[in-house]
C-alpha cells in the first residue's frame, strides 16, 4: 500500500481538512508557504504521525 500522501491545497500551520496540519515552526524550517505542493510519508489516517515532508519542486516553463 502506498502511505504518500499528495497535498495540493493550502498549507496551514492550524488544523483545516482543506490543507495539511503542520506545526509553525515546522513550516518555518521547510521553507514552504501557502500552496506549495507537499509529499508526506507516513500514517495518512494520523494526521500528527508524519515520517518526513519533501517539498515538491513546480516545473519552470
Amino acid at each position: 500500500m502506498d502511505n504518500k500522501v499528495k497535498f495540493k491545497r493550502s498549507l496551514v500551520s492550524r488544523g483545516d481538512s482543506a490543507g495539511i496540519n503542520l506545526p509553525k515552526e515546522l513550516i518555518q524550517f521547510l521553507d514552504v508557504k501557502v500552496g506549495d505542493e507537499l509529499t508526506v510519508i507516513g500514517d495518512s489516517k494520523d494526521k500528527g504521525n508524519y515520517i518526513a515532508v519533501f517539498k515538491e519542486e513546480k516545473k519552470k516553463k
